[in-house]
C-alpha cells in the first residue's frame, strides 16, 4: 500500500445540550473549540501490530526526529476544517498559521518528544505566517493508511481526548468508510465513555442508514451515550430518525433523555416532528 507521498499542506464546532461536537446548520450557531490535544504515547508501542498499512505510516513517524512532524491528507466531501459556508467547523487559528480551506486538504501536526507523540493538532489548509523551527514534513498520507493508523490509536490509547482526535482524523479522510469501526468502538464497553461518544458523533456524520444509529440506542448502557445518539439523529431529518426521536420523547423511561429528544424535535424541519409536538400539546397522543 504505498507509503506517504509528497503533497501540500482544517474546523468543527460544538454546541448542544450534551456538549457534543455538532454539524452546523443554517440558522444555528455553535461555539468553536481548539483542535489540539495533549497525549503522551510511544508512536509504535501504542499502536500494536497487525495493520500493515498503518505500520508504514507509524514507522515513518517513528523514524522522524523529535520536534514537530507534519503530514497532509484530503478530507472527505462535506468536511472542511474552516471556511465560510462549511458544514463542519473546527477552530485551528494560531499566531503562526493562516488558513485557506478551499481544497479539502487538512494538516495533521504531531509533536514528538523523547520518542513519544505528546501532542496532536489538526489545522486547515493554508500557510505558515512566520518562520518556525525545523519541521519533519512527511508529505501527503494515503487516506486509508492514515485512517487505519488513527483507528489503531483510538483502539489502544487510554487518553480519551487523544482517542477522540484520532477518531476525528480517521472519519474525516477522503474515500475511506470507517462507519462500521466507529459503531464497534461506540459499543465497546472497555473504551472510555468520552471516546465512545466521539465515535457516535462521527458515525452520525456518515451517509450510513439511520437504522444503524437507531439500532445501537437500546444497546448503550449510559445516559450520556444515549444522548449522543439523540444528537446524531437530530442532525438527520429523515423520517426514520424523527420517528425514533418521537419514540424516545414519548416513551423513554429517563426524563432527561425525553427532554433532549423533545428539544431536538423542536429544531427539526421534518413535518412529522411538528405533528408529534402538536399532538402532545393538544393531548391527542
Amino acid at each position: 500500500m504505498g507509503g506517504l507521498i509528497v503533497g501540500q499542506v482544517p474546523r468543527f464546532s460544538e454546541s448542544s445540550p450534551s456538549g457534543e461536537f455538532t454539524r452546523r446548520k443554517k440558522g444555528r450557531t455553535g461555539r468553536s473549540v481548539h483542535s489540539r490535544v495533549a497525549i503522551a504515547v510511544p508512536v509504535l508501542g501504542a499502536l500494536g501490530i497487525g495493520l500493515l498499512s498503518a505500520q508504514t505510516v507509524a514507522q515513518k513517524i517513528d523514524g522522524a526526529p523529535d520536534g514537530r512532524i507534519t503530514l497532509t491528507f484530503k478530507a472527505r466531501p462535506g468536511v472542511c476544517f474552516h471556511g465560510n459556508g462549511t458544514t463542519i467547523s473546527y477552530r485551528s487559528q494560531s499566531d503562526d498559521w493562516e488558513e485557506d480551506c478551499g481544497d479539502r486538504l487538512a494538516l495533521l501536526v504531531l509533536t514528538k518528544r523523547n520518542g513519544n507523540i505528546v501532542d496532536i493538532a489538526v489545522r486547515g489548509s493554508g500557510r505558515w505566517k512566520r518562520r518556525l523551527p525545523p519541521v519533519s514534513n512527511l508529505g501527503r498520507a494515503h487516506p486509508r493508511e492514515l485512517a487505519e493508523l488513527m483507528l489503531s490509536l483510538a483502539d489502544t490509547t487510554h487518553d480519551s481526548d487523544a482517542g477522540r482526535r484520532a477518531v476525528m482524523v480517521a472519519a474525516s479522510t477522503d474515500s475511506v468508510d470507517v462507519s462500521d469501526r466507529l459503531i464497534r468502538l461506540a459499543l465497546d464497553t472497555n473504551r472510555p465513555e468520552r471516546l465512545r461518544r466521539g465515535a457516535i458523533f462521527w458515525a452520525g456524520q456518515y451517509e450510513m442508514p439511520s437504522a444503524a444509529l437507531i439500532r445501537i440506542y437500546d444497546l448503550l448502557e449510559t445516559r450520556k451515550l444515549k444522548r449522543s445518539v439523540i444528537f446524531s439523529l437530530s442532525q438527520r431529518d429523515d423520517n426514520a430518525s424523527v420517528d425514533k426521536l418521537v419514540e424516545i420523547a414519548r416513551n423513554d423511561p429517563n426524563r432527561d433523555l425525553r427532554k433532549a429528544a423533545w428539544f431536538w424535535l423542536g429544531q427539526s424541519t421534518n413535518p412529522r416532528a411538528l405533528e408529534a409536538i402538536v399532538q402532545t400539546l393538544s393531548g391527542s397522543q
